[in-house]
């Protein structure tokens, strides 16, 4: 998965930097916090675990990746979390973890509406950047 850059503080600040230019783009609500997508990426968790929430993800990933170029870390990341997602020795924890992030990324629920774009995939980066910090403090 390699590893997490940043400290919780720079991301933090990040966070806070990225919600200064979101509120001058009256693209989303200007109360948006990490805290927020934390909050929709634990609802996601629940999901990803079901029938349904397996099909989502395995129907809908390669053609999400695709609509959006398919190329860069960001997209790596994504990718990643799609192979730890679908092994066969990923224990149901790091599954509904790593599901969460992929959920985030292709229902079109967003914090930040994807075709805001450029700034429509900031809540999704964070998203995949939460959870792989999350993912990277649990024993392997």
């Amino acid at each position: 998965m390699g590893g997490v850059s940043g400290t919780p503080s720079s991301w933090h600040e990040s966070v806070d930097s990225i919600q200064r230019v979101l509120q001058t783009s009256n693209f989303i609500d200007p109360h948006f916090t990490a805290e927020h997508v934390r909050k929709e990426l634990s609802k996601y968790e629940l999901y990803a675990l079901t029938d349904e929430g397996e099909r989502t993800i395995r129907d809908s990933f390669r053609s999400k990746i695709e609509s959006v170029g398919g190329a860069g870390p960001f997209i790596e990341q994504l990718r990643s979390l799609y192979e730890l997602f679908g092994g066969e020795s990923t224990s149901a924890e790091k599954r509904a973890i790593a599901g969460s992030a992929l959920l985030y990324f292709i229902l079109s629920t967003d914090i930040i509406p994807d075709y805001a774009f450029p700034f429509g995939y900031l809540d999704d980066a964070i998203a995949v950047q939460l959870v792989l910090d999350r993912l990277a403090e649990m024993p392997e």
